[in-house]
């Protein structure tokens, strides 16, 4: 049986968290390997590159191990160049994968097959989605099953469709992995699986995070961000 979405409440301890300064709970940089994302774009031909961060004094770095944070994504939002969603993409996987590469080397090579039809799919999912966030999302997973994209699946797929919001907070796609809905299984979506969201249930998803952020005057990413950080403590 579905889960009601309009009756679970904002768990207590969120709340708690978003009442402190932003300082003491916004999610620091994420560590990436620059170097092996640049090696991998070069290998594959592919535009959008290179993969910058931001060293330990905060300088822009293209290469060895630096840090990218989600302001440093949301920046290249704005980029409406030739190859702006290849650049947001290959910064939203960085940023999404952290040290690891799992996968990611997949991922590089599936979108070089087609690369003219993978971006064309993402500028597609990414302009929906500022509008209706399950109309973007099922772009990207058209039969509820297989991603577009092989290889980018929902949660890195949502990741990009985040991002390519700019960071506006009229913008209310949002990522959902794993850990967050482990989350939210915990608190009170008893029928939210681990995996394999349809577009419509990532649509009530995010009309959920929508719906907590209006009542208590938040950003709805600030309240995934510690659905993400509980369901890495519920492991």
């Amino acid at each position: 049986m579905l889960t009601n979405v309009d009756e679970p409440i904002l768990p207590t301890a969120c709340l708690a968290q978003l009442r402190k300064p932003r300082t003491e709970r916004s999610q620091p940089g994420i560590k990436v390997n620059l170097s092996w994302w640049n090696a991998g774009l070069a290998e594959h031909g592919l535009p959008g590159g290179p993969v910058r961060g931001r060293d330990g004094e905060g300088r822009s770095v293209a290469e060895g191990r630096a840090w990218i944070t989600r302001e440093d994504v949301f920046a290249l939002a704005a980029d409406d160049g030739p190859d702006g969603t290849a650049r947001l993409l290959w910064h939203a996987l960085a940023w999404g994968s952290g040290m690891s590469v799992r996968n990611n080397r997949r991922r590089l090579a599936s979108m070089a097959a087609d690369l003219e039809g993978g971006l064309r799919l993402l500028r597609r999912a990414g302009g929906l989605a500022a509008e209706d966030p399950a109309a973007g999302y099922a772009v990207l997973l058209p039969d509820g099953r297989r991603p577009a994209v092989p290889y980018l699946n929902a949660a890195f797929f949502t990741k990009f469709l985040y991002f390519a919001g700019g960071g506006a907070g009229s913008h209310r796609a949002l990522i959902l992995d794993s850990l967050v809905a482990r989350a939210l299984h915990r608190h009170g979506w008893t029928s939210l699986g681990a995996a394999g969201w349809p577009a419509a249930t990532y649509g009530r998803y995010c009309a959920l995070l929508g719906r907590w952020a209006d009542e208590h005057g938040v950003r709805p990413d600030a309240i995934e961000l510690w659905l993400f950080q509980e369901g890495g403590r519920l492991r």
